[in-house]
């Protein structure tokens, strides 16, 4: 029951995977016979459930509640439009290897009925949440992970034995690996990547891209660029700041820690998230720019009259295809 308070306040969507675990229980021939065992199955997950949303209440009731976010949210991320996206998405998350050996083993007689019902009972409510909203990958954890279940089961059950089986998974995972290495040169050409590649090798937090090692190397040196430059502004920013940038959070945390008297606030100003670090000197603000994309946020900004004359600062990562105004050289500033 702890548990599953726990993983809801860390990600609210594992309730997706709660029709699972009720059904996916252990299922002898007389408990067959009998519906009471799920019923009792239900009272755990149901009840962390309801536990989870009467301890949120505080954090969501002055927007709405928890159906009032969450609408907000499937109005502004989902679109059927991007189901397409979903799909290839979809495929480098669960790897391209793994879903080939679906086919055989779904026509196989290895997987018992019951067996591929319950891995569709555990990604269905994912593929139907998450297909108009594929990115990041993440989302797809359990559709990802019925695919491993089933896949794994088929391997587990060949003739073969079990060194035979185990040799079959590791060269599973190493034709995912060395196909996603392989696609991965179309797809850095073929996207419209929203920002300019940081790192020489092209890295993203949406997607797996590429060999995992190499991967996550390169988003390794993409989060150290944005460190770095998060502790350059932090060391040398004025006492007033507007910044433009898109991954806050290294700032905001770099410039509490310089200045520990600065205090955090959050709020949405023209569709626009704008975090505010205000003290009794100073007052730094931070707007959010790929809410208002096609549009070209700092255009906007520079015609309105709320930060008039403030000096800017525009996170270097961030300068996304959607930034054509120029910013003033009055106004910008450089630590």
């Amino acid at each position: 029951f702890l548990l599953l308070i726990a993983g809801l306040t860390l990600r609210a969507e594992i309730v997706l995977a709660f029709p699972f675990l009720w059904l996916a229980g252990s299922r002898t021939q007389a408990a067959a016979q009998r519906w009471w065992p799920y019923v009792w199955r239900a009272v755990l997950p149901g009840a962390a459930f309801l536990a989870f949303l009467f301890l949120q209440q505080g954090y969501v009731e002055s927007s709405g509640g928890a159906a009032g976010r969450l609408g907000r949210f499937l109005a502004s991320f989902m679109s059927p439009a991007l189901v397409g996206r979903g799909l290839v998405v979809l495929a480098l998350a669960t790897g391209a290897a793994t879903l080939l050996a679906l086919a055989p083993a779904l026509r196989s007689r290895l997987l018992r009925g019951r067996e591929i019902a319950l891995a569709l009972v555990l990604a269905l409510p994912g593929l139907v949440l998450w297909l108009p909203n594929p990115q990041p990958a993440r989302h797809f954890f359990f559709p990802a992970l019925a695919a491993c279940l089933l896949a794994g089961l088929w391997l587990s059950r060949r003739r073969a034995g079990a060194p035979r089986a185990i040799a079959l998974a590791v060269l599973l995972v190493l034709a995912n690996q060395l196909a996603a290495e392989a696609l991965r040169p179309a797809i850095v050409a073929r996207y419209a990547w929203s920002y300019p590649a940081a790192t020489a090798r092209r890295a993203t937090q949406q997607i797996p891209l590429g060999l995992f090692p190499l991967d996550q190397r390169a988003n390794q040196a993409q989060v150290e660029a944005e460190r770095a430059e998060a502790i350059a502004l932090a060391a040398r920013a004025p006492g007033r700041l507007l910044v433009l940038a898109d991954f806050q959070h290294s700032l905001i945390a770099w410039l509490i820690a310089a200045d520990p008297s600065l205090r955090w606030s959050e709020s949405t100003r023209e569709g626009r998230v704008v975090s505010e670090l205000r003290s009794p000197a100073r007052r730094i603000v931070l707007v959010e720019k790929y809410h208002a994309w096609p549009r070209d946020a700092a255009a906007e900004i520079l015609a309105g009259d709320a930060w008039a004359g403030w000096p800017i600062y525009v996170q270097r990562s961030t300068l996304s295809r959607f930034d054509r105004a120029e910013i003033p050289p009055e106004r910008r500033y450089s630590p």
